[in-house]
């Protein structure tokens, strides 16, 4: 698929001007297809020229005079041959998928970090498609033909980022679980131990007023600290 056949869906049932077509194509076929609007104002240039767009010039007093852009006959005769050819998976390429390939070479705590971000981010683009959903497609069972299509990318959206949170929560756990494990050999040693190698210790937890404090701040370092102390005789 190229940005053409994309501008083209986005403007079939609703000529736009380039600045309102940019605008609504973020919060639309902008999800699965992604350009800049420099792209976008680019390619209306072309298609125009070529003529699957005809523009129609609208006059403003107070701001300069805009085009407002809708699909020719040849434009959806376009369209509609190249909805007709099959697609083929599209090619994956992530960055976070290539980091834990070799995850092997970093710390836990570099990929924990990292999984975590990934896990804000789809966690906040899934309420961002909820809420599209709830505002306009309160009643999915009772679609029109074309709402129905457009639902259904909607729904790909949704269980694409379910599926990226569950993953996230897979990938995740393994590393917690190592982590906490090695705080409670850690901890366990501290406990039977009266003398520590650690420049983040003191040597003795009497130096605390409440030991119980002690054993809390060597726990949360060895969570979230790469070096991971260690006491005499581990």
């Amino acid at each position: 698929m190229a940005l053409t056949h994309a501008i083209l869906v986005a403007l079939i049932d609703c000529p736009s001007s380039g600045y309102d077509l940019a605008k609504r194509f973020d919060g639309s076929v902008g999800f699965f297809w992604d350009a800049s609007h420099q792209q976008i104002y680019r390619e209306l240039a072309r298609l125009e020229e070529a003529g699957h767009l005809q523009a129609e010039t609208i006059q403003q007093d107070s701001r300069p005079n805009k085009k407002i852009f809708s699909v020719t006959a040849t434009g959806r005769a376009l369209l509609q041959t190249w909805m007709q050819q099959p697609s083929k998976i599209g090619p994956l390429k992530d960055d976070l998928l290539v980091k834990l390939f070799g995850g092997a070479l970093v710390h836990k705590a570099v990929l924990l970090e990292e999984l975590e971000g990934h896990r804000r981010q789809h966690r906040d683009r899934l309420a961002e498609y909820r809420a599209i959903a709830a505002r306009f497609f309160p009643h999915p069972h009772d679609l029109s033909v074309a709402d129905t299509y457009q639902y259904l990318t909607l729904r790909n959206g949704l269980l694409y980022e379910e599926g990226w949170l569950t993953w996230c929560e897979e990938a995740i756990a393994p590393c917690i679980i190592s982590n906490l494990r090695k705080g409670a050999v850690f901890l366990s040693s501290l406990m039977g131990q009266t003398r520590y190698h650690s420049g983040r210790f003191p040597h003795s937890p009497n130096s605390y007023g409440n030991p119980r404090h002690y054993f809390v701040d060597c726990w949360r370092c060895t969570l979230f600290c790469p070096a991971q102390p260690k006491a005499e005789g581990i």
